[in-house]
């Protein structure tokens, strides 16, 4: 793992394998950034959230809760992923909330289907 700059890691939070974290990025309680997953700039990543793969969240962006960001997916701008969901594959998400929080059960953001 690789982290940079002032970003910050809690106790028990984990960074592992090639993932890289810098800036002024923040993994607190029991989040985990693995692969070869990069969280930069000023995100924020907290809960029992899951970055892993080719991931990267970045810019004022957010994970929570139970959250994965798997694949090659990227998370920015001010997007907010929270509660069960899962963003994985080839997308990019900005500036939205994604959670299960109404729906009572999993949320998973995948890519359109290929018409």
């Amino acid at each position: 793992a690789d982290v940079r700059g002032v970003a910050s890691i809690s106790d028990h939070a984990h960074v592992f394998d090639n993932a890289q974290v810098s800036g002024h990025a923040r993994i607190f309680d029991n989040a985990r950034v693995y692969g070869n997953a990069r969280v930069t700039e000023v995100t924020r990543i907290g809960g029992r959230a899951e970055i892993h793969g080719d991931a990267h969240v970045y810019g004022l962006a957010g994970v929570s809760g139970r959250a994965v960001v798997s694949g090659n997916a990227r998370v920015h701008g001010t997007a907010n992923v929270s509660g069960f969901a899962h963003v994985s594959g080839e997308i990019s998400v900005s500036g939205e909330r994604l959670s299960d929080e109404k729906k009572g059960g999993d949320d998973e953001v995948s890519p359109p289907f290929a018409g």
